[in-house]
């Protein structure tokens, strides 16, 4: 112990044993307090001070003993399952576009764009896998201002004037916001009932950033179902110190208002299209007249060549040039997909995908550390809703448009490969993810006047 008689030269002899660098400075931290107070407690005890660390020194034990025992309790925990899902899923559905839209007079796959998209969201997955999540926790509210800015900067300068590409960019970035907002709950935990109402209230900013960057009622479909169920997941856990069945009702409102908005009055003409597409042959009822004439009879299996021509699933837009054609594009690969094969491999991929997506909630639910816990249910939920309206969408009920989540195009891959490798780095440093401490709720002082009357 003749090196390790104060608490500086302990800790880093207990540093030195620890081989995980994200957790190094995570457990000496914890160390040091933990002598700190020790030694506090001798010179309360009427120890002098440089006998009383050397004392906490001494009570600790051997460093190179305690920073074995550290080093052997927290390692990364690799996630290979969920990365090996992943990658498979991934090159499964590149396979399978390369095939599906070959021979497509436009918007058909390219091999080496195709292929640049697996690499590209393999090395986005994996280099997130690595990433600390608690650096997006602490900076939570500059990570919301910065998406906010960013939103009025894009509407301000109109990319889509500038560059259609930017446009497009702009919509990718959208399929991130649930995230987004999971970190702004994560920032309001412990405020109370302003902290709930401000979780409300800040997912408002998102909302319209998410309409303005580029109109999308699915995008914003997914950040709002998603925002409110980690809304209500918040205040029950009981993040904000209020109530929970008030929390729970005052959500569950919001979100049967929204829903009836969304999917009744706002769709209301859409809804007797789907019921009867034949009233408008050439406009929204010619995309579920094709889909279901696809999926019309499908045997569990079906060679390719038996299989119905998704190729000549196309037509001359009925306005404007006619030169112009319009065509189920990669938005309806999965009823392509059974059309051509039969149901049993859409099937297969579908259970292949909720599989990949319960795995991420169940994982995520598990999670000790809150802002974690509430990043990885944002990436299931958004995937798992993404998956949900294409399936309805490809089902032949057209509400609104949705790409399978790794089938729908090569930039929608490395997204989506980015969103899990983000809920994949949750569960990889679980064992060192620390949460600063909060401040209590304050209650407020009520003034009650009592009134006599003799």
């Amino acid at each position: 112990m003749r090196d390790s008689q104060t608490v500086a030269a302990y800790l880093e002899t207990v540093a030195e044993q620890i081989r995980w660098k994200r957790a190094r400075p995570v457990l000496v931290r914890e160390l040091e307090q933990h002598l700190m107070d020790q030694r506090d407690a001798f010179v309360k005890a009427g120890k002098p001070e440089d006998e009383a660390e050397q004392l906490a020194v001494e009570d600790m034990g051997d460093p190179v003993e305690v920073g074995a025992a550290l080093d052997a309790v927290h390692r990364p925990r690799p996630q290979w399952g969920l990365l090996g899902l992943t990658i498979a899923l991934a090159a499964v559905c590149t396979a399978l576009r390369l095939v599906l839209t070959a021979g497509w007079r436009f918007d058909g796959e390219s091999l080496p764009l195709a292929l640049l998209a697996l690499l590209l969201g393999t090395g986005a997955m994996v280099g997130l896998y690595l990433l600390d999540i608690s650096r997006l926790a602490r900076h939570a509210v500059a990570i919301y201002i910065g998406t906010v800015v960013l939103g009025i900067g894009c509407v301000f300068f109109n990319l889509s004037r500038l560059s259609p590409r930017l446009s497009h960019f702009t919509y990718y970035l959208s399929l991130f916001l649930p995230v987004v907002y999971a970190l702004w709950v994560y920032a309001c935990r412990g405020k109370g009932w302003l902290g709930l109402l401000g979780a409300i209230a800040g997912g408002i900013p998102l909302v319209i950033v998410s309409a303005c960057w580029y109109p999308s009622v699915t995008t914003l479909e997914v950040l709002v179902c998603s925002g409110f169920v980690l809304m209500l997941c918040a205040a029950w856990w009981d993040w904000f110190g209020v109530r929970r069945g008030t929390a729970a009702v005052l959500g569950v409102s919001a979100l049967l208002g929204w829903a009836i908005w969304t999917l009744w009055l706002r769709h209301m003409a859409r809804w007797s299209i789907i019921f009867h597409p034949e009233q408008d042959p050439l406009g929204a009822g010619w995309f579920i007249l094709k889909v279901r004439s696809f999926l019309r009879d499908i045997p569990p299996l079906r060679s390719g060549a038996e299989g119905v021509d998704a190729s000549i699933g196309s037509r001359v837009h009925p306005l404007g040039d006619p030169g112009v054609e319009e065509a189920l594009g990669r938005d309806f690969l999965p009823s392509i997909l059974a059309a051509r094969w039969g149901w049993l491999p859409l099937a297969m991929l579908t259970a292949a995908m909720a599989a990949l997506v319960l795995w991420l909630a169940v994982r995520a639910l598990r999670q000790k550390n809150r802002a974690g816990r509430l990043v990885a249910l944002s990436v299931a939920l958004a995937i798992g809703l993404w998956t949900v309206f294409s399936m309805v969408l490809n089902l032949g009920v057209l509400i609104f448009g949705a790409s399978y989540p790794l089938l729908g195009g090569n930039t929608f891959l490395v997204a989506d490969m980015t969103l899990i490798g983000l809920a994949l780095s949750v569960f990889r440093g679980d064992s060192i993810a620390r949460e600063a401490p909060e401040e209590p709720v304050r209650r407020r002082k009520r003034l009650r006047i009592r009134v006599e009357y003799q």
